[in-house]
């Protein structure tokens, strides 16, 4: 999911755009969860903002309405506000990820 990418400006440097020109940032958090830790039944909504979800170290599983989404580390989802999501780790090990909310 959304692949490294060579750049010409460096030597030896891979590159993934994570994102671009996507509103206003309000609010950015480091998140750690726990092996089996989160909200994986209890999906909520908020028309504020949207998340912006940076995974950096584990997996995590996004539910939106019926559909799992399982991101990786260096994966990265933009989670629109309005639609029905929760966010939990899977694994047996921590997982990492940077949530960026976004008006």
């Amino acid at each position: 999911m959304n692949d490294f990418f060579d750049t010409s400006e460096y030597s030896d440097v891979k590159v993934k755009r994570l994102f671009k020109n996507m509103g206003e940032i309000s609010e950015g958090s480091s998140v750690r969860i726990a092996p089996y830790g989160g909200d994986p039944g209890d999906q909520h909504t908020h028309d504020e903002y949207d998340h912006l979800y940076i995974v950096t170290k584990g997996e995590v599983t996004l539910l939106l309405c019926d559909n799992k989404i399982v991101l990786k580390e260096d994966d990265y989802f933009l989670v629109k506000g309005c639609i029905p999501h929760s966010l939990w780790n899977h694994t047996y090990g921590e997982t990492s990820l940077i949530d960026i909310s976004i008006k």
